[in-house]
C-alpha cells in the first residue's frame, strides 16, 4: 500500500521538487521510503508503506526495460503470475509483487491487468512511446485522481497532492454537493467535490501522450450473469471462495487485525482469519456511551467463543471536535455524509497505536448480497415499474437534506442533476430489479464506502483489505448467483447465513441487518455547539449561501441536527481547501 504521483508536462520539463511537494502531501500513505523518476518532461513519484517485501528490492518508481511503474495496492496472486513468467524466461530478484507487476506489463502489455487478483492503482510510463497509462482496479478500492489542461497532466492517489501546484484552482463542485444532498452515500464514482479534478473510474485504463488523452477504455464492467441457482452449490462455492480470499489476505510481514462490527460479514472474516492462524488474533469494535450497543454485544459473542483479543474502542462525545472533524475532512477530501466517518477514523487510529499495518474489513458484502434491502428506502421502489419522475418526486426530493431551505439556484438545477444521475446509475437494463440495484450499489455506495476505508486507513498508514470484493472469485460469485438465493425466506444475505449457520454464534446468524451505528442523538448537542460557536462564519459562507436560502433561514434554530451536521461539514470543507 502506497501513494503515487506523476506529472506529464506538454510544454516544458518536470522539476524534481514539484514531485517531492506532491509526495509530501501524501506521505501518510507511505512513510517508509520515497523516491522519484525524471525523464525531462515526465516525472513519477512514490511513497512506500512496506507490507510484503521489507527489503529494498521493491522500491519504486520501478524501472524495467522501457517501462517505469508506480503502483499502489496488492496483487494477491503474484506468486502464480511469477511462476508463469519464469516459464517465459523472466528472472526475479525481489520477494514482493512490484517486480511481478512490471514484468507482467512488459510481457502481456496492458492486458496484464486482467490477470491481477487484488486491488490497485497503477501508472506506467512507456519511455519508447512517451506515454503514461493510468489503471484502476475493478471496483475502485484504490483511488486515483488526475487533472489535465493544455499544459500538463498531473495525477495522484489523493487530490491534495494535485493541489500542491498553486496554479490549479480549488473550485468547489456545487453540482456534486447538491447531488449529495439527495443521494447521500450513493454518489456516483465519476464525481469529485472539485471542478476539473477527475477520478479515474474503476476497471478503467486511460492512456496519455503529448497531445493529451490518447485512449480510454474499460477492461472490466460489473454485470450480472446468472450461473448458480441451486442453494447447495451456492453455499459450497461461497465457503470455498471466502476461505481462499482470507488466505490471500493473510500475506503480510506485519501484524493483521480485523474490524468486527458484530454483523455477519465481519464475523465471517474474523472467524475465517482466526481459523487460519495458530495464534490469538486481534479485532477492533466501536461502541458509544449512552446507548444500547448491539454491535458490541454481538461482537463479544464471537470473540469470547473464539478467544480473540478484543479491542473495544469507545467513541465519546468529546471526540467529535473541530480538530478531529478537520483531520477527517482533510483526509477524505469530500463532505462527511454521516458521523460514522469520525468513528471509523478513530478505529483506525486505535489500530495504528496497537502496531497494526493491515486491517481486514467487511465492506462490499451488502452491495453484492442485497444486505441493504431493508435499510435504504430506495429498495421499496423495486416492485414498481419505476420511472425517473416517480423516483425523483417520491424518493430523492422527499429524502433530500434541507428540502424547502434550498436556494432558488439549487431548486432550478436539481431536476437536471437527478435526471442525469438516474440515467447513468439506476437504469441498468436488467429484467430483475434486484439485479439493477446490485449494479447501482456497486457503481455508487460501494465505491464511496471503499473510498472511505482507503482514505481513513491510509491516514494512519494502514492497509485496509476487503475480502468480499478485492478477490476476483468473490466478486464474480456475487455477480453470478441468482438474487432469489441472496434474498430468501424474508432474510437478506441468505447464502451467507446458511453457509455459516453452524459455525458462527446463533445470535449473529439470526440478527437483522442494520446500518453501522452513528453516534447517538446526545452527540448532536456537541455538533450544535460547534455550529453555534461558528454560526456567523457558517451562515455567511459563500458556498452555503449559494446552495441554501440563508437570508430566509438565518438562525441556528431553523435547522435540524442532520442539517447542522451538513452545514458544519461544508463550512469546514471550504475552509480546509480554500
Amino acid at each position: 500500500m502506497c501513494g503515487i504521483v506523476g506529472i506529464y508536462n506538454f510544454k516544458g520539463n518536470v522539476e524534481k521538487h514539484d514531485l517531492y511537494k506532491m509526495l509530501k502531501q501524501i506521505e501518510h500513505r507511505g512513510p517508509d521510503y520515497k523516491n522519484v523518476f525524471l525523464d525531462k518532461n515526465i516525472g513519477l513519484g512514490h511513497n512506500l508503506l512496506k507490507i510484503q517485501d521489507i527489503s529494498n528490492l521493491s522500491h519504486q518508481p520501478y524501472v524495467f526495460n522501457n517501462l517505469v511503474i508506480v503502483y499502489n495496492g496488492e496483487i494477491y496472486n503474484f506468486q502464480e503470475i511469477k511462476a508463469e513468467l519464469k516459464t517465459k524466461g523472466y528472472t526475479f530478484l525481489s520477494y514482493g509483487d512490484t517486480e511481478v507487476v512490471a514484468k507482467s506489463f512488459d510481457y502481456w502489455g496492458l492486458d496484464a491487468v486482467k490477470k491481477f487478483n487484488g486491488f490497485f492503482s497503477i501508472a506506467i510510463y512507456n519511455k519508447e512511446k512517451k506515454s503514461i497509462s493510468l489503471i484502476r482496479d475493478r471496483v475502485g478500492i484504490k483511488p486515483l485522481y488526475y487533472y489535465i489542461d493544455s499544459d500538463r497532466l498531473i495525477f495522484s492517489s489523493e487530490i491534495k497532492s494535485i493541489f500542491s501546484d498553486d496554479t490549479i484552482c480549488k473550485n468547489i463542485n456545487l453540482d456534486t454537493i447538491l447531488l449529495s444532498f439527495s443521494t447521500n452515500l450513493w454518489l456516483p464514482y465519476y464525481n469529485t467535490f472539485f471542478e476539473k479534478i477527475e477520478m479515474l473510474e474503476p476497471g478503467t485504463i486511460i492512456i496519455f501522450n503529448k497531445n493529451g488523452i490518447q485512449k480510454k477504455y474499460k477492461y472490466f464492467k460489473p454485470s450480472i450473469n446468472i450461473k448458480y441457482k441451486k442453494e447447495k452449490n451456492a453455499i459450497i462455492l461461497f465457503k470455498e471462495s471466502m476461505k481462499k480470499s482470507i488466505k490471500y489476505k493473510s500475506l503480510s510481514k506485519f501484524q493483521i487485525a480485523t474490524f468486527l462490527s458484530g454483523g455477519i460479514d465481519s464475523s465471517i472474516i474474523t472467524k475465517e482469519y482466526s481459523d487460519l492462524n495458530n495464534r490469538i488474533i486481534d479485532s477492533f469494535t466501536i461502541y458509544y456511551k449512552e446507548r444500547e450497543n448491539k454491535d458490541l454485544k454481538h461482537a463479544e459473542s464471537l470473540t469470547k467463543k473464539e478467544k480473540i483479543r478484543h479491542h473495544k474502542i469507545l467513541v465519546k462525545p468529546e471526540n467529535i471536535n473541530m480538530q478531529t472533524l478537520d483531520e477527517v475532512i482533510f483526509h477524505m477530501e469530500e463532505l462527511l455524509m454521516d458521523k460514522v466517518y469520525i468513528s471509523d477514523y478513530l478505529n483506525y487510529k486505535a489500530a495504528k497505536e496497537e502496531g497494526f499495518r493491515v486491517i481486514l474489513n467487511g465492506q462490499g458484502s451488502d452491495e453484492l448480497w442485497l444486505g441493504y434491502i431493508k435499510i435504504w428506502n430506495i429498495y421499496k421502489f423495486v416492485e414498481n415499474n419505476f420511472n425517473k419522475k416517480m423516483l425523483i418526486d417520491s424518493y430523492f426530493k422527499k429524502n433530500i437534506v434541507f428540502k424547502e431551505k434550498l436556494s432558488n439556484y439549487s431548486k432550478n438545477i436539481l431536476l437536471n442533476i437527478l435526471d442525469e444521475y438516474i440515467s447513468n446509475n439506476i437504469l441498468n437494463g436488467y429484467q430483475k430489479e434486484y439485479e439493477n440495484y446490485t449494479i447501482y450499489a456497486i457503481k455508487t455506495i460501494l465505491h464511496n464506502l471503499l473510498l472511505q476505508e482507503d482514505k481513513l486507513s491510509m491516514a494512519h498508514s494502514i492497509e485496509c483489505r476487503v475480502p468480499f470484493v478485492d478477490d476476483n472469485k468473490m466478486l464474480e460469485l456475487g455477480l453470478t448467483i441468482d438474487s432469489n438465493l441472496k434474498l430468501f425466506d424474508k432474510k437478506e444475505k441468505y447464502i451467507l447465513r446458511k453457509a455459516y449457520e453452524k459455525i458462527l454464534p446463533k445470535n449473529i446468524i439470526q440478527r437483522n441487518k442494520y446500518p453501522f451505528p452513528e453516534p447517538p442523538n446526545k452527540y448532536d448537542s456537541v455538533i450544535k455547539l460547534l455550529c453555534k460557536n461558528n454560526w456567523e462564519n457558517i451562515i455567511n459562507n459563500k458556498i452555503i449561501s449559494y446552495l441554501i436560502d440563508t437570508k430566509k433561514y438565518s438562525k441556528l434554530d431553523y435547522y435540524n441536527p442532520k442539517e447542522l451536521w451538513w452545514l458544519l461539514n461544508i463550512y469546514r470543507f471550504t475552509e480546509i481547501f480554500n
